[in-house]
């Protein structure tokens, strides 16, 4: 697997970053907005791991942080803050989990890489996301909001869902007109939301507004049975009550869109207890260096007794995320993974954590 076909398996990769700013005059609030920008610009410069190899990064480091960074929002369509508090020396810092635009970020790495920093030739457009697998149906985004609905999208995507939108102009305001959208789409799965916003005035001693978020997605089959839900909330504070509401809505929306779509892959991943043709387990290794590793490790785990195939799913937060179809249980996949060198810290039927053992002192 190359670099290149990594980065167009994921929509999005989610990378944990940090960023810190100095307190000014007391004002947190604006320690807090220069701190998230920091946080924002280190998870973009991390990504770029995903999409350039070392040589090339090296090579152009300065023209793509240069033009890449200033502009790190724009590859971050979602994010969640894990952590902020003040710290030692009048420093407010700021944890997040990035979800970050692989594609559109490897396509202008790629231009400014390949040119000194110009804006150079556009590269090929990555292939679309290939097809969910065997048995798990179609799932249908069947409400508008492109914050919310593009969250749930790539969260879905990126867990091996085949998802579609409702035509312009048909999204569902009620569950009956939900189970009508899925089957006129020929999805098995229809997703609906509640966005609920509570504005909150002026944040004292700023001019900074405030505006709570709460975001409730449900994934619905064709009887208008829930199958999973996900819910999110956050604060945004802005300059104005809009662009504070759109702030929050963003990172409440990653947070349950993930929640709901981990739901759902457990729900369809569950190993087959019949003729052992097709289940799934999800391998989460962390400690792997290099993309040669993740391949290598890949490799390893479609060649074992049982597994029928191993793929990258996730990418990100120190691990790479392996869905590999099998009808074995967790353990015993746990079992065959130790005799491969790896150390595993956790097993359960549809979850297996490990790592690369440590080999020196």
């Amino acid at each position: 697997m190359t670099l290149f076909a990594l980065a167009c398996l994921l929509a999005t990769t989610p990378v944990q970053a940090l960023g810190q700013a100095k307190v000014v005059a007391g004002n947190r609030v604006a320690a807090r907005d220069r701190a998230l920008d920091e946080a924002l610009k280190q998870a973009v410069d991390q990504a770029l791991a995903y999409v350039l190899d070392a040589d090339t990064r090296l090579r152009a480091q300065a023209a793509l942080r240069r033009e890449l960074l200033p502009r790190a929002r724009s590859y971050v369509p979602t994010y969640r803050v894990l952590d902020e508090h003040e710290v030692e020396g009048g420093l407010f810092q700021v944890q997040i989990e990035a979800q970050v635009e692989v594609s559109l970020l490897r396509r202008d790495a790629v231009a400014i890489a390949g040119t000194g920093g110009g804006p150079g030739p556009r590269p090929p457009t990555p292939p679309p996301i290939a097809p969910a697998p065997p048995g798990r149906p179609r799932v249908l985004v069947g409400f508008g909001g492109p914050v919310a609905a593009d969250a749930t999208r790539r969260a879905l995507e990126t867990r091996g869902f085949l998802v579609v939108a409702a035509p312009v102009g048909e999204t569902a305001r009620s569950d009956l007109e939900a189970s009508s959208l899925l089957r006129g789409a020929g999805a098995g799965i229809v997703v609906v939301a509640a966005v609920s916003s509570q504005p909150e005035g002026r944040v004292r001693g700023t001019e900074m507004m405030a505006t709570q978020v709460r975001v409730e997605l449900r994934a619905l089959d064709g009887e208008g049975r829930a199958l999973a839900r996900g819910a999110g909330e956050a604060r945004g504070f802005a300059p104005s009550g809009t662009e504070a509401t759109q702030q929050a809505l963003e990172n409440a929306s990653g947070p349950a869109a993930d929640k709901l779509a981990d739901e759902l892959s457990a729900r369809y991943s569950a190993p087959s207890t019949g003729s052992g043709d097709g289940g799934g387990v999800v391998v989460r290794v962390a400690g792997l260096g290099s993309l040669r590793d993740v391949e290598a490790l890949s490799d390893q785990l479609a060649q074992l007794p049982g597994v029928q195939a191993a793929s990258v799913r996730r990418l990100g937060g120190g691990e790479v995320w392996l869905g590999v179809r099998t009808a074995q249980t967790g353990g015993t996949l746990a079992a065959a993974l130790r005799a491969q060198g790896l150390q595993v810290d956790a097993a359960s039927d549809r979850e297996v954590r490990a790592r690369l053992a440590r080999t020196g002192p």
